[in-house]
């Protein structure tokens, strides 16, 4: 099955993709497009990109020398 996703035109040209929208982004419009993908390849990004921000909340307040 296959997932119809938004994704930023350089991160698409540099394979190195961070972040998916469902929907196109109404600011900046013209520096994404659209793509399908595998499911599985959707929520492994998913799931990175949430992981990336539990990190940061967890981190946001703490000195560097203290992150984990």
């Amino acid at each position: 099955m296959k997932a119809i996703v938004w994704i930023k035109i350089e991160e698409l040209e540099t394979s190195n993709i961070k972040d998916v929208h469902s929907k196109c982004p109404r600011k900046d419009f013209k520096d994404y497009v659209q793509v399908s993908m595998e499911v599985d390849e959707y929520i492994r990004i998913r799931e990175e990109a949430k992981a990336a921000w539990l990190k940061e909340q967890h981190n946001r307040n703490r000195q560097p020398k203290d992150w984990k």
